[in-house]
């Protein structure tokens, strides 16, 4: 299985967070693991929010930090072409998404494969994705929120 992660599949597998063990599952699964490049900021700056708000201590965000970096050399990382920027920019309209949740899902687009199936706890996200044919999982689908 090819897994796209999104950047709310990536911070569970570093920090504490609803739909952690469900991410670990979804990771260990995949034999090949992708991502937009967007997940390297994103992530960090997420990282740096819950520091920010004191969620993680300066300790823990070191440790967080190096976890993150790993996870992300295991990543298969996509550039955004002109290509996904362009599809990015249609799918914000037709698909309603926000920004950087259309450069998921362009991405993905890109990515497509018979066995490539989409992870996020994003609804609106993942509801594109499966608008746009694409496989998905929730990694919010077994938590109680």
């Amino acid at each position: 299985m090819i897994g796209y992660f999104d950047t709310s599949a990536i911070v569970p597998l570093v920090i504490a967070e609803p739909g952690s063990a469900r991410c670990a599952q979804l990771w260990t699964a995949c034999d090949i693991r992708v991502a937009s490049m967007l997940v390297v900021a994103e992530a960090h700056a997420a990282l740096a929010l819950a520091l920010r708000i004191e969620r993680l201590t300066a300790v823990e965000h070191r440790s967080a930090v190096a976890l993150l970096n790993r996870r992300l050399n295991e990543l298969d990382l996509v550039s955004p072409t002109r290509e996904i920027v362009d599809l990015a920019a249609e799918l914000a309209l037709s698909q309603s998404l926000r920004g950087y949740d259309a450069v998921h899902a362009a991405t993905a687009v890109a990515v497509r494969a018979p066995d490539l199936v989409v992870i996020s706890g994003d609804q609106a996200l993942l509801s594109a994705a499966t608008g746009l044919g694409l496989a998905t999982s929730d990694s919010l689908a077994d938590v109680r929120l």
